[in-house]
């Protein structure tokens, strides 16, 4: 017994597409912006985007609180709001950076529902600052971090674990704390570490150097999945843990780094991002192409750069971490390596 499928191909017209579309619209745009950006901040959260998710509810308190509690829908949205809540913030002497901050989360929920046509595009943050300003100088120099590298610490204190993660830091090609925080042991392969950064989704991958392997090997906790003793008490398959853990983490070592920094008599405020900064403007001291600097950071928003990034071989990218770190430890002796990755 044989069956025969038979299927209709329904050719639907250009005009009535676009009526269809236009109904869909009609329809959508009396959806509640508040609700939409909630069900978005969850959303990231459950994609492990913690610091997208804290952003956008962040940035939708602040519209509300300008909103004075009032939701809004969709078809009310428009380049005059936006204007008015950009005036509101000055007014209120709320700082460029976080304006920008706002304002392209703001963004980003706004664009999220034009794709799935819950509102026309209409351009409503094209006169709204959504850069960044120049800050105060975040990074510091070699000798710097050589005063950092010298302090004399208590062995196995919490001090010397800062000052270590923060010179890991640097080495790493200026690895961010999130990523260090959650480097796993499965993520070094032979002799480099292959990660994905949280922020970019970026691959980046480092050779492991001497002066690396002998940090590692300090910290390494036999049984723990990551490189380093931050995240093991907390149930790492909960996500409201995970990111409440690693937040108490990044506070306390951004304390103590400070702390250190006035020991070492470093004119600057110490952070986590000051090593990543640092790591960049030495690069770049050191006449090193801006492309294989972006490659280093795992940077995505430069498209000429990316275009040129592609065609880099990683073992220029290493050869230069190699001259920034023979800076510091000219004649660095490796530890031994067997174990600690397994």
């Amino acid at each position: 017994m044989y069956s025969v499928s038979i299927q209709f191909r329904v050719k639907v017209s250009k005009s009535k597409k676009k009526a269809m579309k236009n109904a869909t619209l009609k329809k959508s745009c009396r959806v509640s912006f508040v609700a939409y950006a909630n069900k978005e901040i969850e959303h990231m959260w459950n994609k492990e985007s913690y610091s997208t998710s804290r952003n956008y509810r962040t940035a939708l308190h602040s519209f509300l609180r300008y909103r004075e509690g009032k939701d809004i829908m969709f078809n009310e949205f428009d380049s005059d709001l936006i204007d008015d809540y950009n005036r509101w913030l000055r007014h209120n002497n709320i700082c460029p950076n976080t304006i920008s901050c706002y304002m392209r989360s703001l963004r980003a929920i706004y664009n999220k529902a034009v794709k799935v046509h819950i509102v026309r595009q209409t351009y409503p943050f094209s006169d709204v600052f959504t850069g960044i300003a120049k800050t105060d100088k975040r990074s510091i120099t070699i000798a710097d971090i050589s005063r950092l590298q010298q302090l004399d610490l208590k062995r196995g204190s919490f001090k010397e674990f800062v000052r270590d993660l923060f010179l890991f830091s640097f080495f790493a090609l200026g690895m961010p704390f999130i990523d260090l925080a959650f480097l796993r042991k499965s993520q070094i392969v032979g002799e480099n570490i292959v990660y994905y950064r949280h922020k970019t989704g970026q691959k980046v991958t480092i050779r492991l150097e001497p002066c690396m392997s002998d940090i590692i090997c300090r910290y390494n906790v036999p049984g723990s999945e990551f490189v380093f003793p931050l995240l093991t008490k907390m149930n790492t398959k909960a996500s409201e843990s995970i990111y409440n853990c690693y937040k108490s983490r990044i506070c306390y070592y951004n304390k103590i780094l400070n702390g250190l920094g006035k020991e070492a008599g470093i004119p600057s405020q110490l952070t986590s991002y000051v090593a990543r900064h640092t790591w960049a403007t030495v690069a770049y001291q050191k006449q090193v192409d801006l492309p294989i600097i972006s490659k280093a950071l795992g940077h995505t928003n430069t498209k000429t750069t990316q275009i040129y990034v592609k065609e880099l071989n990683n073992d220029k990218l290493n050869k230069v971490n190699r001259k920034i770190i023979a800076q510091l430890f000219p004649l660095y002796k490796s530890c031994t390596r067997k174990g600690f990755y397994k």
